[in-house]
């Protein structure tokens, strides 16, 4: 790693605001723990001076902080000045002058742990090293002899051991938090990829309208275009509704469930996917049987939308392949099938496909298909996936079938059930 300016510029804003909380902690600590080891509990060294030296660094800093340029070189510089000071330097300074007491060791593993939580582990090392470093030097210029006891030399691995769990604490909790940040692209990333179907929908709707306009067409033209944008408009809320709700990972409230028909959605879907005509001609339907299901025909369309662009991801990752779109009514579970002749998934990741998070495209959000599976299992049915690398990918979305009384449009009537299938 090449340690430079830019470097210790980055996360200045983070380090700001703990530093802030040092200060506080600092301002308290000092003159009540002076107290405490001079009066309460005696401790063979104590010392005023230093303490308000420290104390002093901190105070400087806070004067800095409220009109200093972030960036600013001589601020960085005695920003890290100060975090030597008031940590590393003052805390072993003081554990050499109680000859490695049991006190101030466990006084300095605090002090390494309190830094570990401001900086990275690269300027934890080097602070600590510089802060025992000078206090060393002091102490030495001071007429003193490092301590050559068995206790300094005991306290030794302890202290590389805080050293050790504050650097490992500290590189778990940088991964957490880049890891964190790459969710929070890819959830982005998912919002505009998603919005960008009903998105084009509507351009290519407004460009229909201003050749309505240029050629004098008939108002009943304007009024259907107006249909589709209000439907575009509906879908591109609703698409916003679920990634908030899957980002949450709230549960889907099923009071609105009705009873729908399948084959409607599946065309609809087609129709208004925003498709190339190369694309749209890799897609095959056998809707010829139709059934229906308890649910929500918007977050149904989106489970299906979902299946067909990760279907298309496929194919142009083998590029090759086609889709084939299937209804298949059943005695106690109806089937609605996406089968591709694409890439294939890999068995290893076979079982990790509707796990929330977990993507195999670059810069995916993983939720598509864990949310997929959220809402299926919402209307009492059940995802699955079934492929093979190089060959296919089939999902099969399996939902009760519902008996002839269920069958009906009557969605008050249903609704009266309480939401509970009634089963073949």
């Amino acid at each position: 790693m090449i340690i430079n300016r830019e470097y210790f510029t980055s996360n200045m804003d983070d380090i700001r605001i703990k530093v802030r909380l040092l200060a506080i902690l600092a301002a308290v600590g000092h003159p009540v723990y002076f107290y405490i080891w001079s009066e309460i509990f005696p401790q063979p060294y104590e010392n005023m001076v230093v303490r308000l030296a420290s104390l002093a660094a901190v105070i400087v800093w806070l004067s800095l902080d409220r009109k200093t340029r972030r960036n600013s070189v001589f601020f960085i510089f005695f920003t890290y000045l100060a975090l030597t000071v008031e940590l590393p330097f003052f805390f072993f300074y003081m554990f050499l002058h109680n000859n490695a007491s049991g006190v101030w060791l466990g006084s300095l593993v605090a002090a390494i742990f309190y830094l570990a939580l401001i900086v990275d582990p690269v300027r934890l090392l080097l602070t600590v090293l510089s802060g025992f470093v000078a206090a060393t030097l002091l102490y030495i210029l001071q007429g003193n002899q490092i301590i050559g006891t068995h206790s300094f030399y005991e306290a030794m691995p302890v202290v590389m051991f805080a050293m050790m769990g504050g650097v490992a604490f500290k590189y778990v909790e940088k991964k957490t938090i880049r890891v964190n940040q790459d969710k929070a692209v890819a959830l982005a990333g998912s919002i505009a990829h998603e919005l960008r179907t009903p998105m084009m929908g509507m351009q290519l709707e407004l460009e229909a309208f201003n050749d309505f306009s240029e050629h004098n067409v008939a108002v009943r033209e304007y009024e259907e275009t107006l249909d589709l944008l209000k439907h575009h408009h509906l879908r591109a809320s609703h698409i916003v509704d679920c990634l908030l709700l899957n980002a949450r990972d709230e549960e889907i409230d099923a009071a609105k469930f009705t009873v729908h028909s399948m084959k409607p959605i599946v065309e609809d879907v087609i129709r208004h996917y925003p498709l190339a005509a190369s694309q749209r001609q890799l897609i095959t339907l056998d809707t010829a049987e139709d059934f229906k299901f308890w649910g929500e025909d918007l977050l149904m369309a989106h489970v299906l939308m979902n299946l067909i662009k990760n279907a298309l991801t496929a194919i142009a990752a083998a590029e090759k392949g086609n889709i084939h779109i299937c209804l298949s009514p059943g005695a106690k579970y109806n089937t609605l099938s996406v089968k591709d002749t694409g890439a294939g998934i890999s068995p290893e990741n076979l079982n990790k496909i509707f796990t929330r998070f977990y993507s195999e495209t670059n810069g995916g959000a993983g939720l598509g298909l864990a949310f997929c599976e959220r809402v299926i299992r919402s209307f009492n049915g059940h995802i699955e996936c079934n492929s093979e690398p190089g060959q296919f990918t089939e999902f099969l979305i399996r939902l009760p079938s519902l008996s002839p009384l269920s069958h009906t449009d009557d969605a008050k009537s249903a609704g009266q059930r309480g939401g509970h299938l009634l089963c073949e």
